[in-house]
């Protein structure tokens, strides 16, 4: 699979939906924080680990790093697509 934004996007939601038994869509889940959710750090770092084997990327220390209850979706997912465009650059 590609790595584009709505990629991450697909794996973000599948994953919070799964975990969840939640039906977020895309707008709705990026407007929400982990905390609204009910993610803890353990969550996150699964969220994580199922974008990197997914989509065959490595998320960046620098946005993992940030990982804390306020930290909103929509930002993550954008931080996400940004470091892996960035490390492409490289």
């Amino acid at each position: 699979m590609e790595t584009t934004l709505a990629s991450i996007e697909e794996v973000v939601i599948k994953v919070i939906n799964e975990n969840n038994g939640t039906t977020y869509t895309v707008p709705e889940i990026r407007k929400m924080n982990f905390e609204e959710i009910g993610y803890d750090s353990l969550d996150i770092t699964e969220l994580i680990f199922s974008l990197e084997s997914e989509l065959k990327i490595n998320v960046a220390d620098s946005v993992s790093n940030r990982m804390f209850s306020d930290y909103g979706i929509g930002k993550f997912i954008d931080d996400v697509f940004a470091s892996h465009t960035n490390q492409g650059k490289k």
